[in-house]
Order: C-alpha cells, then sequence, then structure tokens
C-alpha cells in the first residue's frame, strides 16, 4: 500500500506537505515525494485541492496466477554492488524456497559485475547492458525495470531502501496498479502472501503488511538487516 503522486495534476502547492503530521511528504528535485514515514493516514488525500494524490490500494482481486518468482533489482554504486542487494538476494532465496519459486535479479548497466552476480544462486539475471544505464536516471530505470516485470511477471519485487531505491519503487507499484510497503525491517511468507513488517507511528509499533489483491508485491528495506548471501 502506499500513497502515488499524480504528477499530471500535482501543481507544487506544497499543502500536503503542511497538512502530514508525520513530516513523511518532501519536496525532491521540484516533485512531491512521499517518504518512508506515511501512515497511510490519507489526511494528504483529502488535503490535496488538485485530487494529486491517492491511496493506491486494490480492491477489486485480480488474477495472481501468472504471478511468480522473487524479483531482486541491484543496485550499484562506484562500480560495486550494494551491501543490500547482496542482503536482499539472500532474503529472497529464503523466499522462494518457501514458496518454491525461482530468483531473478535486474542488473542495468555494468555487465562487468554480471559475472560476479553469477557466483550466487540466482535463477535467471537480466542485465541491460547499454552503457546509457551505467549513470542513473530514474526515468530510464523506472521503464526498464517496468518492462522487465512485464516479461517476467514476478510474485515479488525487492528493492533496496536508498535515495535511488525510493524513488523507483513507488513508481513501479503505481505502474503496475499494486501495493508496496517502504523501508521494511523484515519480510516473511504468510499464507502465500509477502508479509511485510515495518516500523509505524514513530517507531512505537511494528505494523504487519499484506498485499492480498494484486501483483507484484512490492517492498523496499533497509540495509544491515539480512545477512549477505553466500557465493557458490
Amino acid at each position: 500500500m502506499s500513497i502515488i503522486v499524480d504528477y499530471k495534476k500535482c501543481d507544487i502547492c506544497e499543502i500536503c506537505i503542511k497538512k502530514c503530521k508525520f513530516s513523511a511528504i518532501e519536496k525532491v528535485n521540484n516533485r512531491i515525494v512521499i517518504n518512508s514515514n506515511c501512515v497511510m493516514c490519507n489526511s494528504c488525500v483529502k488535503a490535496c485541492p488538485n485530487f494529486a494524490l491517492s491511496n493506491n490500494l486494490v480492491t477489486q482481486k485480480q488474477d495472481l496466477t501468472n504471478f511468480k518468482g522473487v524479483l531482486v533489482f541491484i543496485q550499484v554504486e562506484d562500480n560495486t554492488i550494494l551491501p543490500i542487494s547482496i542482503e536482499l538476494l539472500n532474503k529472497a532465496k529464503e523466499l522462494a524456497t518457501v514458496l518454491n519459486e525461482k530468483i531473478y535479479a535486474v542488473l542495468l548497466g555494468y555487465k562487468e559485475l554480471a559475472s560476479e552476480l553469477a557466483n550466487y544462486r540466482i535463477d535467471e539475471i537480466i542485465n541491460y547492458t547499454n552503457l546509457e544505464y551505467n549513470n542513473f536516471n530514474s526515468e530510464l530505470y523506472i521503464s526498464a525495470l517496468y518492462d522487465t516485470i512485464l516479461t517476467i511477471k514476478p510474485s515479488i519485487v525487492l528493492i533496496g531502501a536508498t535515495n535511488e531505491g525510493r524513488q523507483i519503487i513507488a513508481h513501479l507499484a503505481n505502474r503496475c496498479n499494486s501495493g508496496m510497503t517502504a523501508d521494511c525491517t523484515d519480510l516473511k511468507i504468510k499464507g502465500g502472501n509477502l508479509l511485510q513488517i515495518r516500523p509505524a507511528y514513530g517507531g512505537k509499533i511494528m505494523a504487519e503488511i499484506v498485499t492480498e489483491n494484486s501483483r507484484p508485491q512490492f517492498a523496499s528495506v533497509r540495509k544491515g538487516l539480512f545477512d549477505l548471501a553466500k557465493t557458490e
């Protein structure tokens, strides 16, 4: 679940920022961005005069049978795979084992790192080798990841909760008309669904969130919470 910004309607009036009691809305690069403090109170949705904000909770159940596998977006910085991505590969293995499904990794650019990824237990590595992917571009990355999701149809998509990851995941969930939970601290499988666990209300409680009616299930995860995946 997430609050989605329709940038075609948003005129950056900042009313939502003033209305939010949780400091969950920011203006980044002249855009309104929902951050990990969001507790889905919907006060911003109600306050927006342009109806540019919406709660993307899907109430009509989709056909989920064609969605299988766990997809991890491999993030790179200074020509090095970020540790959070290696952690997510380990968690993906755990989740995929419970579901008896495949693990996918998508690497944008940096084709020289594909061989390093091959040392981990990954069923399929998707590498966009064009050099333009070697430099982060949110629109380019979102488009490539969206195309990958349409092709593979993963049940779960995991992205590290970095600044870049946070930019990407909300847009992907919006395009796929599916739910997203930001800054998770743990992930489990419950009843065939992804149980997404994260702190809420200033860390006073741990919320357990399940996306039952739509796929993929999107989750971003904070670094340093899981063990690194081991090479073969």
